[in-house]
């Protein structure tokens, strides 16, 4: 939910406000996404592993 809700707050003129240091919102918004996918990876990865064809990979 924190997410979603910090997403919907992104706007063209706030996007590259400095909130941590040098990260901006959409630094740290693309950073939430990447790391998403790192995850879903990983998780293809043990799928693989253990003989299991992720559902996204089947036809």
């Amino acid at each position: 939910m924190f997410a979603h809700k910090a997403f919907g707050t992104l706007t063209t003129k706030n996007a590259f406000e400095s909130v941590r240091g040098t990260q901006t919102r959409a630094s740290l918004a693309g950073g939430l996404v990447a790391h998403g996918f790192d995850h879903y990876g990983q998780l293809v990865e043990y799928l693989r592993m253990n003989g299991i064809v992720p559902p996204a990979s089947r036809k």
